[in-house]
């Protein structure tokens, strides 16, 4: 079983995306952003294949566990991971622009599910 847990922190609100992942995959996004709507959603076999796919080359397991730098903007974004991937909890963070390797592959993963992560500009 697979379980992803994303969330972002910023001065529009709060937005999370969390999954899980046996047969098919189940997900429901919460946020308060204003524009972003709250859903709860179960894929098809084709999206689900897609998604993995997507995680599985973001290699969160490789990750560190904080992502942040000098200069900071004060009200930036603040993003964090929970993944469980075969009774293994890997947890990372970040902050700004401040991102792993393979970043990306995870926010290809997610839109698989929820569009609306464009509003963050990735």
């Amino acid at each position: 079983m697979i379980e992803l847990e994303f969330k972002i922190d910023c001065l529009d609100g709060k937005y999370c995306f969390l999954c899980k992942c046996e047969r098919s995959l189940q997900y429901c996004v919460e946020t308060d952003i204003n524009g972003l709507n709250c859903l709860e959603a179960e894929t098809d076999e084709k999206m689900t294949k897609e998604f993995i796919s997507h995680l599985n080359e973001a290699q969160i397991e490789k990750w560190d566990a904080e992502y942040s730098g000098e200069n900071l903007i004060e009200d930036g974004i603040e993003w964090s991971v929970r993944y469980l991937k075969e009774d293994k909890e890997y947890l990372s963070k970040g902050k700004e622009s401040f991102e792993p390797y393979n970043f990306e592959s995870l926010l290809k993963a997610i839109k698989v599910c929820d569009k609306q992560l464009e509003y963050f500009g990735w």
